[in-house]
């Protein structure tokens, strides 16, 4: 597979291994990816997920739930055979700039940032060419509506007070170029210009996220993909 390094650190942070983060794949690594594949498929199982669209889809894990602005989820690639798994960093939550002007736009009438609930959303996203992000993406598709917890609460945590059901475009890209280490950063901290990844979509850096996006495409002929997201504090 790919992304080794990146692969052992989820394997750690995820499942609870113990691996050395050093890229070199042996039988201990070999030996922790086939129990990570076991977990996830008990994992979808357990919660009556469709087998097919889970294996194929975007596998998604919240690490906890804290807006770290950081890539400190993963993303998950499962080989079609079962035999292989990889997983890159990611962000399934909004960037700090985000939530502190979405937030603010509470006070004026709005509603607080979006972030996307848990649980297996089937065929959410549609394969899209580089016309939005400058990199193919996957777009929320208007057939398909997501929960998502609507946090006007300007802090570090995601809160889960409030749930709606409906379209927010929450995709999955990342942007051309972006190679930054954080999701969001301020453009101009006075006047509070600030620029975000994602204002609740599931984010990878660039390099991550072409190879990952073309791997999981070549996966789904309709070019449909589902969205499984799980959290580390409440389902593993």
């Amino acid at each position: 597979m790919k992304f080794h390094k990146e692969t052992q650190a989820c394997l750690n942070v995820v499942f609870g291994e113990r691996l050395v983060v050093d890229g070199i794949v042996g039988e201990k690594t070999l030996s922790a990816k086939r129990r990570a594949i076991d977990k996830l498929l008990s994992l979808c199982i357990k919660k009556g997920w469709d087998r097919t669209e889970f294996i194929n889809g975007v596998i998604a894990v919240r690490v906890d739930d804290n807006y770290t602005n950081t890539f400190s989820d993963y993303l998950i690639y499962l080989k079609p055979d079962l035999t292989d798994m990889y997983a890159i960093p990611a962000s399934t939550k909004p960037g700090t700039v985000a939530v502190w002007k979405k937030g603010l736009e509470w006070i004026m009438g709005k509603q607080g940032v979006a972030v996307l609930k848990e649980g297996q959303i089937k065929k959410m996203w549609s394969k899209q060419g580089a016309w939005w992000s400058g990199l193919d993406f996957y777009w929320q598709r208007k057939e398909v509506d997501v929960e998502i917890y609507r946090d006007n609460i300007v802090d570090n945590k995601i809160d889960r007070h409030q749930i709606h059901k409906g379209q927010f475009g929450i995709n999955g890209h990342s942007w051309k170029g972006w190679l930054s280490a954080i999701v969001s950063y301020w453009k101009d901290a006075i006047r509070k210009i600030g620029v975000s990844l994602s204002e609740g979509c599931i984010v990878a850096q660039a390099s991550y996220w072409v190879e990952y996006e073309k791997d999981t495409t070549l996966k789904n002929k309709d070019k449909l993909i589902s969205c499984n997201l799980l959290n580390l504090l409440y389902d593993f």
